[in-house]
Order: structure tokens, then sequence, then C-alpha cells
């Protein structure tokens, strides 16, 4: 008799007292880019540049501060191009192991080349995450000088 009262006392405190874990979210807290639009088109031509600075500062311990730019240039071309530097910032949902939700905050860098038509000819970014994540990079097309 002891015993079961003993195991049913421990099972009240237990579910008393124990804490409930629960999905933290890794968010950006705040952000800033260079230029404020995140995005920066270089003059259309055959040298151009255009760049893009980001800094991220996350919620959560995982990381602190995601700090990636962008930027695309292009130099002694033979037709006329226009770089294009751009940061984009998403959030993502997800759920647990518990079924509770929490968000995943995420940076992109993009280094474009447009040509006269405005059609992306060239392109490469790679995303990076609050928790942690990192995407291998994505180049699409050729560089065309």
């Amino acid at each position: 008799m002891k015993r079961i009262w003993l195991l049913l006392s421990f099972a009240v405190f237990t579910a008393t007292f124990a804490h409930i874990a629960r999905a933290q979210d890794l968010v950006f807290s705040s952000y800033q880019c260079d230029p404020t639009s995140c995005k920066e088109e270089g003059v259309t031509g055959t040298d151009s540049s255009a760049s893009v600075s980001f800094i991220g500062y996350c919620t959560g311990d995982i990381v602190p501060v995601l700090s990636f730019g962008a930027s695309a240039s292009i130099e002694n071309c033979s037709s006329f191009y226009t770089p294009v530097a751009l940061v984009e910032v998403s959030q993502t949902e997800y759920r647990d192991d518990c079924d509770d939700l929490y968000y995943v905050s995420y940076e992109t860098p993009f280094a474009e080349v447009l040509n006269l038509a405005g059609i992306t000819v060239f392109s490469l970014s790679a995303t990076y995450g609050c928790d942690g994540s990192e995407s291998s990079p994505i180049r699409q097309g050729t560089k065309p000088c």
C-alpha cells in the first residue's frame, strides 16, 4: 500500500511540476539591408557591379547573427548586361514532434545578371537559416563575361 501511495504521489508531483517543452521560434528579431530595399541594380553596360549587405539578428541560441550579402558584377562584356544583387527574407512554419508550431527565418542572397530584355542569364544563390541550416549554392545559367 505504501508503494502504491508513493507511486501515485510521485505521478501527481511530476504531472504538476514537470516543465513542458515547447518548440522555440528561430526568427529574425531584426534585420537591416544596405540599401534598405535589399536590392540594387547596377548600371546597364559592359562593366558594372551591384552589391547588398545584410545583417539579421536571430532569436534562440543557435545562430545569433546572419550576415551574408550579395554582389554581382560584369567586366569586359561585348554586349550590355545589368548586374543585380538582392537579399530575400522568408519565414517557414514547421511542427515539432509534439505537433506544436514553430517558425524559422531564412536569408537568401542572390547575384543575377540580366540581358537587355530583362531576362536572367545567370543566377547564383544560397539560403541561410536562423536554425543553422545552409543550402549549397545554386547556380543557374552561365555568367556571360
